[in-house]
């Protein structure tokens, strides 16, 4: 199949990982027995349903979501004021994330960022991060506090950074993958705690540039260039721009594990027995090796590689979210199956993110709608953002 980045191939990356991500939720931690024994020797493979016949995805959606309309907030400001420091992307995809933070609390915001934030099903708890709760809650509070995470709460919410237009035609891939790391480094201080959020954000757009037959192998190649690239991407420190060469030793520890995730993908072994010896996808570095060995092993189908990320003894909701990303993004929405979609939480809300970061700002039809979703908001200062 050759790979045309469209519309399409957008909606199917946000839409994956949040099937991806519900698939997991259900099974997230439990032993690899007890997957078996409740759903079955396969173990779970469709969407389990909750009392009110809703797919539930997790906080890991909830912050992709966030995250994608502070994209979209900072793309029409630039647009619409011609004129922005590079730190603003940062900075408004961070109030956005406090808008999450707020929806966990259950703090009541007269005056908020993101239009997400008044879509009723969001204000709910779904197993939310204590490193991401702890570190916005420092935010609000003004408190500067670094810790020590490389948890995968940075990486699960990356994905928006390599499809949002408005980064794609005025900045650099280079800018991107800093960017990506630089979200990740908001809640998770470690080094691999944003590393693998760069090279997952480097990972997505090579997909997106790739003018040959799209296959494994192609995507073998993806990788690998990713893995020899990866500590040029540049790291704002504070008081100096260094690259991710820096973190020598951390850098190592990725690219070891995502080298073997591709050797894992090429052996003729169970799914489980790779997935194990690669970790249990609570930290960055371990949960994208899964979600890359998956997508290698089962890359023509969709379904194949977001089961066998889920069905494992860790954080099966964000090695699946990271998966159904890279095979959305791969196979596009239409080549996702129906029964998976059928009964998505937000398929509506989801389909129409997705849809604004394809559009972008200057390609919308409708620049007012534009300007009053992103732009017109209930800004916590009572003036435009």
């Amino acid at each position: 199949m050759k790979y045309v980045y469209n519309l399409d191939k957008v909606k199917g990356c946000i839409v994956g990982g949040a099937i991806g991500d519900a698939l997991g939720y259900p099974v997230e931690f439990m032993r690899s027995t007890d997957i078996h024994n409740r759903f079955g020797p396969q173990g779970i493979t469709r969407l389990y349903l909750s009392q009110n016949g809703i797919a539930e995805f997790s906080d890991d959606t909830q912050m992709t979501l966030f995250t994608a309309t502070g994209l979209l907030a900072a793309e029409a400001k630039l647009n619409s004021e011609g004129v922005m420091d590079d730190s603003f992307w940062k900075e408004s995809v961070k109030h956005h994330l406090i808008d999450w933070f707020c929806t966990q609390n259950m703090t009541r915001l007269e005056k908020h960022y993101s239009w997400l934030y008044d879509v009723e099903e969001l204000q709910s708890q779904r197993a939310p991060g204590a490193t991401c709760l702890g570190a916005l809650r420092d935010l609000v509070d003004g408190l500067v506090r670094v810790n020590n995470s490389k948890g995968c709460g940075g990486i699960m919410r990356t994905a928006p950074v390599a499809l949002c237009r408005g980064l794609r035609e005025s900045k650099t891939p280079g800018f991107m993958y800093k960017l990506a790391g630089e979200l990740s480094d908001i809640t998770h201080n470690h080094p691999l705690g944003f590393i693998p959020s760069a090279m997952l954000v480097m990972i997505m757009n090579k997909i997106t540039h790739l003018d040959t037959e799209f296959d494994r192998l192609a995507l073998e190649k993806v990788v690998l260039s990713s893995v020899l690239e990866i500590g040029k991407v540049e790291y704002d420190n504070g008081t100096s721009v260094v690259t991710y060469d820096k973190f020598f030793g951390d850098v190592g520890e990725l690219c070891c594990l995502i080298l073997k995730a591709v050797d894992f993908a090429a052996e003729d072994r169970p799914d489980e027995e790779c997935i194990t010896e690669l970790g249990k996808g609570t930290t960055g570095e371990t949960a994208l090796a899964i979600a890359l060995y998956c997508a290698l092993r089962h890359t023509e189908s969709f379904e194949d590689a977001v089961v066998a990320a889920v069905n494992h003894g860790g954080d099966s909701d964000s090695t699946g979210a990271i998966c159904g990303n890279l095979m959305g993004l791969i196979h596009g929405y239409g080549a996702i199956p129906q029964y998976f979609k059928d009964d998505l939480e937000l398929l509506p809300i989801l389909e129409e993110v997705a849809t604004d970061l394809y559009t972008g700002y200057t390609k919308t039809e409708d620049l007012n709608r534009w300007k009053r979703k992103y732009l017109d908001g209930h800004w916590p200062d009572g003036s435009k953002q």
